[in-house]
């Protein structure tokens, strides 16, 4: 799912409607990079029948002052939706009302919480009052994406507050009170790690695979101290009566979903009573406002782009701090009845520093087997176009990945370019592993189908560059490699 013009970020709600069609909104700058415009963000609405091949609406849902002069809020940030069942106050039973967080809004403070309500299944949103049903008199410097549901009774409210998640809860939707918080600062971890301001907070109660309920909180952070960039973590724990969420032990540490640079702004929603549904912006602020000048001296267009839709699953895990884990599963999206590769049969085997060359199109899905694994050894798959190089490394014996990035042109951001650290898929000790490559022309989605993890990286690129040469190295060991490739939906 791409935006229809401009610059897409952070995600919003995803549900499902009383018919049981999906809706999923997310951030849209329509107008960004025109003379150097910002503050016209805005809330895109997108539809599906089965939560994975989504649809655009031709009009924004929720409009910036800028693109609608008559609302009192300023630009539209992160929110969520709810449908009242008509204890929200101004609302009757079916309405759809996003609360959203707001910057520059009238005589709010900087950052302010608003409502929206819908009448029309969620396609486009007028103000619930001219009021902000949280204003920021203060100007509190971090206030903002709140996420909303009903709970034993009340409604409750997620706000992210710096290094914490400030819980409120009302009656009527307009009156809100705060009752606590769950603090991501170092003092609140064993390892003492901090993740800096925490963003889009997310809660939810699910069922783990031996059949215990317990409840999950997610948020976007600042990772840097763990030697990660900026992503969507989570810890494991419970719900009080009131709402407010505590983690499962003193052990328990956050864990990332995605364990990829690029997995931010994300959100979830719930498919059934164990399992969840997620998506995320492709991206990161550590590059996302650079401009991207390829080897032509032409501008790209921006890396605008989602992940792919997935599922996440709790199970019971032993070697967690918390004693459960969550696995990732990418959403059906792939025509596996037959193979688009004539050798498709065929194993190839590369020695220790041999290469193994194919071509792709740049959107094609490829599945891998790869057999001998040895201790140390790396196997290498490298990305290559023409103007940009995205290098993966897999330690199949260790259980790791490595990745980096390079591109031709003045794009020369540190982030962007960094050899990132050893990041663990998999279990050590294996000589053979099974992973799929999903290939689009602004990222790389590495799917681990053994331990059901995820790795997301952007890819900056021209959209035209519509072939991709594989190059698939032994490394420092020989390997044999089986290659399926695929066509999407």
């Amino acid at each position: 799912m791409e935006n229809p013009a401009g610059f897409m970020n952070d995600m919003q709600s995803i549900f499902q409607d009383r018919s049981g069609l999906w809706h999923v909104y997310y951030l849209n700058e329509p107008t960004w990079g025109i003379n150097n415009e910002i503050g016209n963000s805005n809330w895109q609405h997108a539809t599906s029948i089965d939560g994975t091949h989504w649809v655009n609406d031709s009009d924004i849902a929720i409009k910036s002052r800028k693109l609608d002069p008559t609302v009192k809020w300023g630009s539209v940030a992160t929110g969520s939706v709810v449908i009242s069942d008509a204890s929200i106050a101004g609302t009757t039973d079916g309405d759809f009302v996003a609360f959203f967080s707001s910057y520059g809004a009238v005589n709010c403070g900087e950052q302010s919480i608003w409502a929206a309500i819908s009448k029309d299944n969620g396609h486009s949103y007028q103000p619930l009052s001219d009021l902000a049903v949280m204003p920021n008199l203060d100007n509190y410097p971090d206030f903002r994406d709140p996420y909303v549901m009903k709970y034993n009774g009340q409604w409750v409210m997620y706000m992210a507050e710096g290094d914490k998640v400030g819980t409120y809860s009302s009656t009527d939707g307009q009156n809100w009170s705060y009752i606590g918080s769950t603090s991501w600062n170092p003092d609140a971890f064993l390892d003492g790690k901090d993740h800096g301001i925490v963003e889009c907070p997310y809660v939810v109660t699910m069922m783990a695979d031996d059949g215990t309920r317990h409840a999950v909180q997610f948020v976007g952070a600042n990772d840097y101290n763990w030697g990660y960039t900026t992503g969507t973590s989570y810890l494991i724990g419970s719900i009080d009566s009131s709402g407010i969420f505590t983690k499962q032990n003193d052990q328990t540490l956050p864990v990332r979903i995605d364990l990829g640079t690029d997995y931010y702004g994300s959100n979830f929603g719930k498919v059934d009573e164990q399992t969840l549904i997620t998506s995320s912006w492709v991206n990161n602020w550590a590059y996302a406002n650079e401009k991207v000048i390829g080897i032509d001296g032409n501008q790209t267009k921006k890396g605008t782009t989602c992940a792919l839709f997935r599922d996440i699953k709790m199970v019971k895990d032993a070697s967690a701090p918390s004693g459960y884990s969550l696995q990732l599963f990418v959403r059906d999206v792939v025509d596996r009845t037959f193979p688009t590769n004539d050798d498709y049969n065929a194993y190839h085997d590369i020695p220790s520093g041999g290469e193994y060359l194919r071509t792709i199109d740049n959107s094609k899905v490829v599945d891998f087997d790869i057999q001998g694994g040895q201790p140390g050894g790396v196997f290498v798959v490298d990305v290559r176009q023409d103007d940009n190089i995205s290098t993966l490394m897999f330690d199949i014996n260790g259980g790791w990945i490595r990745t980096k990035r390079s591109m031709k042109g003045n794009f020369n951001n540190s982030t962007y370019n960094a050899e990132t650290k050893n990041i663990t898929y998999g279990k050590p000790g294996l000589t053979d592993t099974h992973l799929t490559i999903y290939f689009d022309t602004k990222s790389i989605e590495i799917e681990f189908t053994d331990s059901h993890q995820v790795y997301t990286l952007l890819k900056w690129g021209k959209k035209n560059n519509r072939s991709t040469t594989l190059s698939l190295q032994g490394g420092n060991m020989p390997v044999s490699v089986n290659c399926k490739e695929y066509d999407y939906r």
